[in-house]
This record gives C-alpha cells, sequence and structure tokens, in this order.
C-alpha cells in the first residue's frame, strides 16, 4: 500500500544527505525498512491502477512522453502509460508526485498548484 500521509523533504537536506533522504523516504511511501522490488511492483501497480484515470494523471503522464527530459527513456520504455508512470518516482520528480498521488488519494483530485509544478519540473 502506497504511505500518503507524510510530507518528502529529502530536497531541504544538503546536497551531501539529499540522495539517502530520498531513498528512505521513497521506501517510507511504500512502508518497507529495505528494498523490496515485488512489494515496490505490486504496490507502485496499485497506486497507478487507482488514480492512474484521474484526467490530470492522465495530462502529467501525456506531458513525460512529450518531453525532451526523458527521450531516452522513452526509447527504451515505449509509452505504456505504466512504465511512463514509474518516471514519477525519479529523484527530480519524486517530491512533487508525491503530493500529487496524495491529493488524489486524499481528496479525488490534484491541486492545481500541485500539478502546475509537476509538469513544470517534467
Amino acid at each position: 500500500m502506497y504511505i500518503h500521509d507524510f510530507i518528502c523533504t529529502y530536497k531541504s537536506h544538503s546536497e551531501k544527505t539529499s540522495e539517502d533522504a530520498y531513498r528512505l523516504q521513497y521506501l517510507q511511501a511504500f512502508g518497507l525498512n529495505n528494498w523490496d522490488d515485488t512489494a515496490i511492483e505490486k504496490d507502485s501497480t496499485d497506486l497507478f491502477d487507482k488514480i492512474s484515470k484521474n484526467k490530470d494523471m492522465v495530462e502529467i503522464i501525456n506531458k513525460i512522453k512529450e518531453t525532451k527530459k526523458f527521450k531516452g527513456m522513452l526509447a527504451f520504455l515505449g509509452d505504456d502509460h505504466r512504465d511512463l508512470f514509474k518516471l514519477l518516482f525519479v529523484y527530480d520528480l519524486f517530491d512533487l508526485s508525491h503530493k500529487c498521488f496524495c491529493d488524489i488519494l486524499n481528496d479525488g483530485n490534484i491541486r492545481e498548484d500541485n500539478k502546475n509544478m509537476l509538469l513544470k519540473n517534467i
């Protein structure tokens, strides 16, 4: 189960510790203390299934297809929305994506400011 009751703060850490904080908060989002491919795959798939029909999430995933930032990854991944969704968990986007995931899970919609900040950074 995706944990959506915490705030991602890893980018507020020093450059020296922010990557470690990212890894810890990534695990925290999946309720894990240690890396578990099977659990992360299952929970990220469950999360995708819950939120992928949201119109704002569709817009966000479509933006990933259009951006040059992920051009190399797109060549590898293709354009399957489930695979593109996984790019929202990269270091640069995870804190912003997490806010959007939380918005959908808590309120059914993404707050406009959160969506715009994520789209701006894709």
